[in-house]
């Protein structure tokens, strides 16, 4: 049985070291592109290849394969005091039934438990897939609650059942983005319209979600619009639901 002293050895110190040292390679605000019909952000690495994104604000991990989201599963993602580290990564290490003991820094005297591989109370669940130095990772959770909510100490929580499924699923060089969109967008050709869901600002990055909007009508030639006619209010509730907020000039004939 494979095991993983995380963060419990000087060498994991995780919890602790995330929250004052993580840092980002490639800092990515500005528009995600959804495309049709995908609640998922925009593919940012070649196609030909099996990678990840994660966005923080709507708390999802996107399985892309050949440029297309394959999956979207809901995550749970740092605090802001203990951020997941926007940027630029890959899947470093891949363990199946990891165990898990407070690091040092919380536990000077070494009287707190170690959880062993396959205990239910293990924080780390089944598996654990590593992606930054600083000993981010993705993982299973023993706290099935806590997904989908911005709980964690910087690293990504998912479903038991889910971190199961997408360990098999990627390899060490995986690569894997880690992004703060907080506008997602969707064209709808047979409508004619733009929609956008707008998301919290979850680490305050205070990109402006009516400038974001704009650009993306602008560039399909697009002409605001809203339900209720007040587009301002709508993306101020943040709620992270697809709503109109553009249309599209009416098609060319064939």
């Amino acid at each position: 049985m494979t095991t993983h002293q995380h963060p419990g050895t000087p060498a994991r110190r995780h919890l602790a070291r995330t929250a004052l040292r993580a840092t980002a390679l490639l800092t990515l605000l500005g528009v995600a592109w959804a495309g049709r019909g995908s609640g998922a952000p925009s593919a940012p690495v070649a196609s030909g290849e099996t990678h990840l994104v994660i966005n923080v604000p709507s708390r999802t991990l996107t399985l892309f394969v050949d440029g297309k989201a394959r999956k979207t599963y809901p995550v749970g993602v740092g605090q802001p005091q203990w951020p997941t580290p926007i940027g630029r990564w890959q899947i470093l290490e891949k363990v199946k039934n990891p165990t898990w003991g407070y690091p040092p820094e919380y536990d000077p005297h070494g009287k707190r438990p170690v959880f062993p591989a396959g205990s239910p109370r293990n924080p780390l669940g089944t598996r654990w897939m590593g992606f930054t130095p600083k000993e981010h990772g993705i993982h299973g959770t023993n706290r099935p609650d806590s997904v989908g909510k911005v709980i964690s100490h910087g690293c990504v929580r998912m479903h038991v059942r889910d971190a199961e499924e997408l360990f098999e699923l990627v390899e060490v060089g995986t690569p894997v983005e880690v992004r703060h969109d907080t506008v997602l967008f969707r064209v709808d050709p047979a409508r004619r319209v733009i929609l956008a869901a707008v998301y919290p600002d979850v680490y305050r990055k205070r990109a402006s979600v009516r400038a974001q909007v704009d650009a993306v009508l602008k560039r399909h030639g697009a002409r605001p619009a809203a339900v209720g006619g007040n587009l301002n209010k709508q993306l101020a509730r943040r709620d992270g639901k697809y709503r109109i907020v553009g249309k599209l000039p009416p098609a060319k004939p064939e």
